[in-house]
């Protein structure tokens, strides 16, 4: 299924956001997020002269290094491309949010840390989906590792439960926890 055929139309900006997560050999996870600010045609810029089309008006790296309870052991940013020179030297100030759990709030905690002029806006947005991604990854990949352990299958399906009633399918009324977690239901 896609989406409804759109009038005419012409692009004018793209962001392409990346969250990916890794498991390295110190058994801490890595989560990585990407944020890429493009636009079709060239403008000027103060800093950085004409900006061609396709050049990055915003790219942003971010690394968050966590525990199995989804602590902050680490994080860096570094900015690549910004519409001004002084932007970059926000991000060191990306390193206050260590020692915060992912969890509920957790954006309101981040935001009290390094929100508003204290830190870039396009780096602190990046921090939800890759919150999304560590926990698609971080209690899922243990709980498969649990099950291949117990020889109690392959793990796929042996997930721990999710956050109840944070999303249409997980809704303690629908037939996904029926099925899965009938005590729920």
């Amino acid at each position: 299924m896609s989406l409804s055929e759109p009038v005419g139309r012409k692009e004018v900006h793209t962001r392409k956001v990346t969250s990916n997560a890794y498991l390295p050999d110190d058994d801490l996870w890595d989560i990585e997020g990407h944020i890429v600010d493009t636009r079709p045609y060239a403008y000027p810029n103060d800093w950085r002269g004409m900006v061609q089309p396709g050049d990055p008006v915003h790219e942003m790296r971010v690394r968050i290094t966590l525990d199995d309870e989804m602590t902050l052991r680490d994080a860096e940013a570094v900015t690549i491309k910004s519409p001004y020179a002084i932007c970059g030297d926000a991000a060191p100030n990306f390193a206050a949010i260590k020692g915060l759990r992912i969890g509920p709030g957790w954006l309101k905690d981040v935001r009290a840390r390094i929100g508003g002029t204290h830190c870039c806006t396009h780096i602190v947005e990046l921090l939800g989906p890759m919150a999304t991604v560590a926990y698609q990854s971080i209690p899922v990949y243990r709980a498969r590792q649990r099950a291949e352990a117990s020889g109690n299958g392959d793990g796929y399906g042996t997930f721990m439960k999710p956050p109840l009633d944070h999303c249409y399918a997980l809704s303690t009324e629908r037939e996904v926890l029926k099925r899965h977690w009938p005590e729920d239901y």
